[in-house]
Formats: structure tokens, C-alpha cells, sequence
């Protein structure tokens, strides 16, 4: 497998390597290095090389055709069957190894739909985004391309698939394997949301896990709204640099009282979720179709636990509404509408809850 990061917390890449582990064969996860992890380890069985360095990044920088095949060498050394290639900064290494060996089978793990991923366009400064835009229609040229040297396309949800196969023209269909969690609760660890923060009995709790995708303006109206709901919680569960960034303004704005922030754990996550009474997901899905068609781990991890939540408008968000009605939607572009979400969330809970309980025996990793 290749990755583009150094596989500290990649859920999607741990569960298939471990499931691959668990069928028999060996796995090698070449992923880029940091500074303060060792560059070969063994994790659950799955070996780890990070090797990689920053220039997997930057497509248009001088030099990045020889690293490319001089990573390509390196990589062909592990004597590969299969190269699984993690998202589109890796295609193009596991191209270079199909072309080199074209014995090798290769598989493109598509966890975004890359083609509308507009990443750029959030990037300060015109011409950094001018950058960022040569940078992403790069890889996009440089997917379309060496998808065609596909022996297998993988994709994160059924509309990616589709999509992929059509822009492409690809004979073959992509296979659509779901971030279906597999968090499980761990019964030796007895804190809850309301136990850690000693929110009251009568009070309510809404989690917003994983990425923070509201920019600033954005999550302080969020927050806003939310705190004009009597005795509502908003509880944010994460670990990247964003999180600890909003984490800093909402204490500088004196708002800590209502609005709380905890440290990602992947062995409690399943226990303070399910100690909840509703999630949040928030993702561009209003910029970028790849949003919009994402499966999503914290839809998974949501119906995983039993609870329901508010959502932006978002394809597989709406699936699970539509059978099981444990979802309100709300639009960020309209001022009011999340704490409308939040009030008709409230009046309905207990049956929005129930039918969230009935979806987690429907999602099975395994299956």
C-alpha cells in the first residue's frame, strides 16, 4: 500500500490492511515520514516503512518525475503482488511500478472524488491559490491518466464510483466499500460526555467529530445559534491542528461554558458518542461535489453508536433519512437554519433516536 501520510490515524487504509492481514497476506504500508516516528515499525500485524518524503505533494516541482521513480525502485525492492495506491497523491508512484513491472496489479483507492475537490480555492493569497490551482489541475490530468492502468478502482461510495467510471470511460466498474466503522465500546472505561464535563442530567449534548470544516465565520455563527438553545451542549471531539485553532478563539471569546472540546481517542470514541444525544456533520458539500458524495466516517460513527444528527445537505446523509428518519438538515448559508435544525431535532429526538438505533446491525465492515 502507499499512503500519503505517515499513518498515525488513517481509519479507511487500518481496516483494510488489517483485513488483508487477517486473509493471509503480507502487507507494507510505504507512507511518508515525521519527525519523532520511526521509519520502520510494525503496527496490528501490517508493516510500516515511511520513506516518503514532502515532494509527494508538489507534482510541478523540478526533479519530481526522478523522485517518482526512484520512490517507484524503492517500492518495487518489497517485491509487490498488488500495489494499493491510497488517493491521488499515490497514483501516480504505483503507475510508475505498473509501468516499470507490469506484472503488478494495481489498485487505486479513491477516498475522495479528486476531479471536484477544489482544495485550491480555499487557499489565502491569490498567488498561492493560483498555485494551488496549477497543483490540482495537475493531478487531476495526472488521474485521468494513469487510472487507465487500473486493474482494480476502489472508491469510497457508490455515486464516486459511478462518477470516476464515467469521466473516465473505464471498462472496468469500481468497487464501493463504504467507511463503515468499527468501533466498538470499551467497557473498562466508564467516562461519558456529560461525566468529563459535568454537564447536568437535564441538559442536552450535540458532538461534532473529526474534521472541522467551517471556516471561522462559519463555525462562530454555528456556535452562536446553538448557544441560543436552552441548556444545549456543543461538544467538538478531535486531534487535528484546526481543532485546537477553534478551540483557542472560542476561549478568547469567553463562550467555554457551553461549548467544549475534547482530545480524539479511538479506543473511547464509541462510549462518548453513544453518551450523546445527537451529532453534527458539517462538510463543504456547497464548494466541492466530492463533500457531497463522501462517505464519511462520522456519518458511519454516528449510526454506529444509535444516535441521530443535523446534517448539511449530503447524499449518503440523506440515504439514511430516507430510511430510517434519523436525520434534520440544516443549510449554513441561511442564518437561522441551524438553530431551526437543532429546535425540530429537539421536538422529535425520541423518534429521530429510534430509528438511528435501528441502522447500526445494517453496516457491517466486514460484509
Amino acid at each position: 500500500m502507499v499512503l500519503d501520510n505517515p499513518f498515525i490515524s488513517d481509519m479507511r487504509v487500518n481496516k483494510e490492511a488489517s483485513s488483508l492481514v487477517d486473509a493471509g497476506f503480507k502487507v507494507t504500508i510505504v507512507c511518508t515520514k515525521q519527525i519523532g516516528l520511526s521509519d520502520s515499525v510494525e503496527i496490528d500485524g501490517i508493516n510500516v516503512k515511511r520513506s516518503l518524503d514532502n515532494r509527494i505533494m508538489h507534482p510541478l516541482r523540478w526533479g519530481f518525475s526522478s523522485y517518482v521513480k526512484e520512490a517507484a525502485a524503492e517500492i518495487l525492492k518489497l517485491q509487490p503482488t498488488v500495489v494499493h495506491c491510497h488517493d491521488f497523491y499515490t497514483l501516480e508512484f504505483g503507475a510508475c511500478v505498473k509501468k516499470i513491472d507490469p506484472e503488478v496489479h494495481l489498485t487505486y483507492d479513491s477516498h475522495e472524488y479528486f476531479r471536484k475537490w477544489l482544495v485550491y480555492q480555499d487557499i489565502s493569497g491569490w498567488l498561492n491559490r493560483l498555485k494551488g490551482y496549477l497543483v490540482w489541475r495537475s493531478l487531476v490530468r495526472r488521474e485521468a491518466k494513469n487510472i487507465q492502468k487500473c486493474n482494480t478502482v476502489i472508491s469510497a461510495g457508490e455515486d464516486v464510483g459511478l462518477s470516476l467510471r464515467d469521466d473516465h470511460n473505464l471498462t472496468l466498474h469500481p468497487i464501493n466499500i463504504r467507511n463503515i466503522s468499527d468501533i466498538n465500546p470499551d467497557p473498562s472505561y466508564t467516562e461519558t460526555i456529560r461525566s468529563l464535563l459535568a454537564i447536568p442530567d437535564d441538559h442536552l449534548i450535540m458532538v461534532q467529530s473529526g474534521n472541522m470544516y467551517q471556516s471561522d465565520k462559519e463555525i462562530h455563527q454555528m456556535v452562536a445559534e446553538a448557544l441560543e438553545v436552552k441548556n444545549l451542549h456543543f461538544v467538538f471531539i478531535g486531534n487535528r491542528p484546526r481543532h485546537y485553532e477553534v478551540r483557542a478563539q472560542i476561549s478568547e471569546r469567553g463562550l467555554g461554558e457551553r461549548v467544549h472540546f475534547i482530545d480524539f481517542n479511538e479506543k473511547h470514541l464509541y462510549n462518548l458518542l453513544a453518551s450523546a444525544d445527537m451529532g453534527m456533520l458539517f462538510m463543504k458539500t456547497d464548494k466541492w461535489v466530492s463533500h457531497y458524495f463522501a462517505s464519511s466516517n462520522r456519518i458511519m460513527e454516528y449510526s454506529r453508536v444509535g444516535i441521530p444528527f443535523l446534517s448539511v445537505a449530503q447524499a449518503n446523509s440523506k440515504r439514511l433519512d430516507d430510511a430510517f428518519h434519523s436525520v434534520e438538515f440544516f443549510d449554513v448559508k441561511i442564518t437561522g437554519s441551524f438553530n431551526e435544525a437543532i429546535e425540530r431535532m429537539i421536538s422529535n429526538l425520541e423518534l429521530r433516536t429510534e430509528g438511528a438505533r435501528r441502522i447500526a446491525p445494517t453496516l457491517s465492515w466486514k460484509n
